[in-house]
């Protein structure tokens, strides 16, 4: 059994330290309604709001066009408070939101560096942490030191590097007179994502390693926590130490350790759900404390999910196929895999030419393609996000049933990254001859199970 830590993008969220209201079970969706002044033809013409999830991915993005007025409506699907983050023209507004409300924000195309403007729900509290978070958040980014480090010594760093951080938040908020809460919530984000740098921290034995992640200045059992959105996916990181302390032989003896661990709370709901997420393994509900999330991890999702109909203007998308490139001429996404490989098997990987762990799981692609080309499958890789000499220089050689495609628009990436619930990179789904969705979580190239998995999918499609 084995938890696979996959990071939303690093774009960290904060705490909201606003007292959490009885949400409404039967509406878990946040209206973000808004408009983006002093548009120019130059402007990014996409919107998307993102709510970075470790356990409930398919929910993570929704891209919607700004019309011509710059106006614009989206929505998040959260099913407790927190925050999370509004991505337009390559900046990010981070804003708290619960089930059920409705927030409006103003974003200046002409200056994107300043945060947006609230109103609607919590605006007093999403106006003095935007600014904050515009003026803080990238400054104090410090990457930690990789590899071995006793965990006594390493505990000590971080914290030596955190009082720094902490006090530049002081400093700040006293001289912008900033409210306590939004100061609080400053201090979170912060926080994790500080802890987030650390997610390559080694030691000489598992137990110590766990013990940094388990360390009591992250509260793994503070449900406050959980209104910060990076909050979860350190949860997910101890998890991934846990399991190898543990080194359990199914995932019921995972959710043994949990259990024995943490009391009854969302924060071991949210353990759960990351454990048993895309497994068979059924557990009693009364494990958990919140029935909605419980409800959630176990809601029926369709064999096969219909592939969206992404349109695409004229020249959005480059192919390279055996030493050439050219200019698509489909109208959208689907048409041009409906026309290009029908009757196929795709393995479809959506991967940025800056993704690490998009490259390194990727150097095993050549030799599985080569062991399927005599079969009725193609692989095909999609690069947003990315830059165009880059994405030459990494597909040059690709031949076969190896296929790659290039994006070069920021917002037709956004466009196609929600419809195809990306948290990050790279993602992978196996579509069938009838252009649906069959495996929304597949294995990576480099991974042995592959090759099951595809040989299985092949035979079927054959009976």
């Amino acid at each position: 059994m084995k938890l696979v830590y996959a990071l939303a993008f690093s774009i960290p969220m904060a705490l909201v330290p606003i007292a959490a209201s009885a949400e409404s079970a039967a509406d878990t969706n946040v209206i973000i309604a808004g408009k983006i002044e002093n548009m120019t033809e130059r402007s990014a013409k996409v919107i998307t709001a993102i709510n970075c999830n470790p356990w409930d991915e398919a929910s993570s993005r929704h891209a919607v066009k700004i019309d011509s007025s710059g106006r614009f409506k989206t929505y998040v699907d959260i099913p407790y408070g927190h925050n999370f983050t509004i991505y337009y023209d390559r900046a990010f507004f981070c804003q708290y939101a619960e089930p059920g409300d409705s927030i409006f924000l103003t974003i200046d195309a002409a200056d994107l560096k300043q945060s947006a403007g609230y109103s609607g729900a919590h605006s007093d509290f999403n106006n003095a942490y935007g600014r904050a978070y515009f003026d803080l958040f990238s400054s104090s980014f410090i990457e930690l030191p990789s590899g071995q480090m006793p965990k006594d010594e390493y505990t000590n760093h971080f914290k030596k590097i955190f009082s720094g951080i902490d006090s530049n938040l002081n400093h700040y908020a006293d001289s912008v007179g900033l409210a306590l809460e939004a100061k609080e919530m400053m201090r979170q984000s912060l926080l994790f994502a500080l802890a987030n740098s650390a997610l390559d921290h080694e030691d000489k034995t598992p137990e110590d390693v766990l013990s940094f992640f388990e360390d009591s200045i992250f509260g793994l059992d503070d449900e406050r926590n959980l209104r910060e959105m990076m909050f979860p996916y350190h949860l997910h990181a101890y998890l991934n130490r846990l399991e190898k302390v543990v080194k359990p032989d199914s995932t019921m003896q995972m959710v043994d350790a949990i259990t024995s661990r943490h009391t009854k709370s969302r924060n071991r709901d949210i353990m759960l759900g990351i454990c048993l997420q895309g497994g068979n393994e059924r557990v009693p509900a009364a494990l958990f404390a919140d029935q909605r999330l419980y409800d959630r991890l176990y809601a029926e999702s369709a064999a096969e999910e219909p592939l969206t109909d992404v349109s695409l203007p004229s020249g959005a998308m480059l192919q390279y196929k055996d030493g050439e490139i050219t200019e698509c001429t489909h109208s959208s996404l689907k048409e041009m895999l409906e026309k290009e490989y029908k009757g196929k098997v795709i393995y479809l990987d959506l991967w940025a030419t800056w993704c690490g762990p998009y490259i390194e799981s990727n150097k095993s692609l050549p030799e599985v393609a080569d062991f399927f080309k005599d079969k009725d499958i193609v692989f095909v890789s999609i690069a947003l996000k990315s830059g165009l000499n880059r994405w030459k220089d990494l597909v040059r050689g690709s031949h076969g049933n190896r296929v790659e495609y290039f994006i070069n628009s920021d917002d037709d990436s956004e466009t196609i990254m929600s419809s195809f619930g990306m948290s990050g990179f790279p993602t992978y789904r196996i579509i069938n001859a009838n252009s649906a969705i069959i495996d929304a979580n597949p294995p990576r190239p480099n991974s042995p199970a592959i090759y099951d998995t595809l040989l299985d999918i092949l035979h079927n499609t054959a009976k």
